[in-house]
């Protein structure tokens, strides 16, 4: 294990904990991506030159800053840039529909984003200032390091999240907070290491704080390997990814290590590697799972942005019922009642935090921040956190988690407030009602959907497809839209979810039915049809917008990939343009000029197939290769 020295969380920050590496191990990878390496003497003069820029352009301690955070290392050289200018850094996905994109900075009232060329300059702000850091100019910036203004309570980041009011939620989070999650894990985790440097896989998008975890292994002297966005969500993609870098630790949601582990990610990564699962519950079956791979060690770990990414942390081990474990140090926890009385041993609860962790509130949200954020009886012990999560405690003190006390759920790892959604919905002229739930109508595939009142003549569900995607990311898009006369309603007059949890979902027929015009296409129209459980999929029809969502697009293109080999990666076609024609002109151009009607007819050879037959095939095809 590295000879790391503990560092005092209350008095330092982030940058310098960071420039003390730098000077320690110049010369090491700091972050790689797609082939393009940073040493820690290269990223830190970069982000000083950075720091320099923003400072000319008169940033002040604590000025919040927009970052784009595309996939790449200039995306960290932001980052890091951003802190040692002493401001803190707002992540936002510029991918995301220009209205949201124009909320957050309007929230945030962001004076200056730092982004790359590629950056659609009508998606920036009017009133913002945007600082390039591919800028050739900033090469003429000085070097050094910086004096920064900022310690060990100045704010780091605002991150957002999705609101119950119907607006996202800026999270703010100061330096002490990130840096006791990095010693934390540290020392519950990565102590355990024989080995170092670490080459750690940023998996998570750079819009959610679970990519904060990964970041602050810089810290340590870790080299950071950025997963391309083509790859984060190919299971066998991602996996034979893992081999080629030679990644130790992998932070990834439950859904994804499903397939990740089909694809043979044990395999693939070294003896006494780490993979670290959270972003929502894991049920038995994958617990027992895990439990059989001696050569990598996993850990469960839990904690709501408004702690700083991870809470508490158990070692996923046989012979206990899966939980999230035990606080990191300087975290505190306890489970109280609904009148917040303490619940006695062995009782089921709301999971109160606080400690090191705990966020300073939300941004521009006192009232909001005054329900969730509790003031102890003793001050020096700081404030209390209210999860609205229910737990249970073990004999040996772990926590279970038993689900929760309001309607935020978690859709594949993405925390989401059903209200949200449901007010978004509520803002189209045609809509009287709406209400959200989640269903999950086949065991492992979660779905979203809303169902809708109409007004008197309107019920134009197309339409309000359209009206969601210019202003929801696509994890928020609802896969059905299910038209309703009314509400049903509990006694007490309340709408009543449990019955929208056995509506029939008929409602979503489909799409347009473009009709296809060749054999290939015809195929992946039925096979569309079939995975999304619709009537019928045209041509032209967006998956995502059809009811698809990014694990689903993962495993039907997947299987196709297995089939017909591309110079382009079909997942990454395919999400750029998640349409039949789009992904049948890939799959014949790439063949050779091969008959489109023997292309069709492969593909449903193979698809008939059992998986057995699938494997035996491939491992006959490979022996004929050697």
């Amino acid at each position: 294990m590295p000879n790391i020295e503990p560092f005092k969380t209350d008095h330092v920050t982030i940058q310098q904990i960071f420039e003390a590496q730098a000077a320690k191990t110049p010369q090491n990878a700091a972050v790689v991506c797609d082939g393009t390496k940073l040493t820690y003497q290269e990223l830190n003069e970069r982000a000083n030159q950075l720091a320099r820029r923003l400072l000319r352009l008169q940033v002040t301690t604590g000025t919040l800053i927009g970052l784009d955070v595309r996939r790449r290392v200039e995306t960290i050289v932001g980052l890091m840039g951003i802190l040692k200018a002493g401001c803190a850094f707002v992540p936002i996905d510029f991918s995301y529909p220009k209205e949201r994109i124009l909320l957050l900075a309007e929230d945030a009232s962001l004076r200056f984003v730092v982004v790359s060329r590629e950056t659609d300059d009508t998606l920036i702000p009017a009133d913002a200032t945007a600082v390039r850091f591919d800028d050739s100019g900033l090469m003429d910036e000085e070097v050094g390091n910086v004096d920064s203004a900022s310690v060990g309570d100045s704010l780091a980041y605002v991150i957002y999240t999705s609101g119950s009011t119907g607006k996202p939620n800026g999270v703010m989070i100061e330096h002490h907070s990130v840096l006791n999650l990095a010693t934390g894990l540290h020392e519950v985790v990565y102590s355990e290491s024989e080995v170092g440097p670490l080459n750690v896989a940023l998996n998570a998008s750079l819009s959610f704080d679970a990519s904060i975890k990964q970041i602050v292994r810089l810290l340590f002297g870790d080299c950071i390997h950025i997963v391309p966005e083509r790859l984060r969500r190919d299971g066998a993609g991602l996996v034979a990814w893992v081999r080629r870098s030679g990644i130790h630790t992998l932070d990834c949601t439950p859904s994804l290590l499903r397939l990740l582990l089909d694809a043979g990610l044990t395999e693939a990564m070294p003896d006494k590697a780490f993979v670290l699962v959270g972003g929502e519950p894991i049920e038995e079956a994958l617990w027992n799972r895990m439990t059989v791979a001696s050569c990598v060690r996993f850990y469960n770990v839990y904690g709501p942005t408004e702690c700083t990414v991870d809470t508490t942390v158990a070692r996923v081990e046989s012979g206990v019922v899966p939980n999230i474990g035990l606080p990191i140090p300087n975290v505190f926890v306890e489970i109280r009642d609904a009148k917040c009385g303490l619940v006695a041993a062995g009782g089921t609860g709301e999971l109160w935090i606080r400690g090191a962790g705990v966020a300073r509130g939300y941004l521009n949200r006192l009232e909001l921040a005054g329900e969730r954020f509790v003031a102890s009886d003793d001050p020096s012990d700081g404030q209390w956190y209210r999860t609205g999560d229910l737990v249970c405690a073990l004999p040996n003190g772990q926590l279970v988690f038993q689900g929760r006390s309001d309607d935020q759920v978690k859709l594949r790892g993405n925390r989401l407030e059903l209200g949200e959604v449901e007010a978004t919905v509520r803002q189209h002229s045609s809509v009287a009602d709406a209400c959200a739930i989640v269903r999950e109508d086949v065991p492992g595939d979660q779905r979203l959907a809303v169902f809708i009142v109409f007004r008197e003549n309107a019920s134009d569900t197309d339409a309000l497809r359209s009206f969601l995607a210019d202003r929801l990311p696509e994890h928020m898009l609802p896969s059905f839209l299910v038209s309703l006369y009314a509400l049903p309603l509990t006694p007490s007059g309340k709408t009543d979810r449990r019955a929208l949890a056995s509506e029939p979902l008929t409602s979503q027929v489909g799409g347009n039915g473009e009709a296809p015009r060749n054999p290939v296409e015809a195929v992946l129209c039925e096979m569309c049809a079939q995975i999304l459980g619709v009537e019928r999929v045209g041509v032209q029809d967006n998956f995502f917008e059809l009811g698809g969502h990014s694990l689903l697009a993962t495993q039907f293109v997947a299987q196709l990939q297995d089939m017909f080999p591309t110079e382009e990666p079909l997942l990454g076609v395919f999400f750029q343009d998640p349409t039949v024609k789009a992904l049948a002109a890939e799959i014949i151009e790439n063949t050779q000029g091969a008959d489109a009607e023997k292309i069709a007819e492969i593909i449903q050879t193979v698809m008939a197939l059992s998986d057995e037959d699938v494997d035996a095939m491939l491992a006959l095809d490979e022996q004929r290769t050697h």
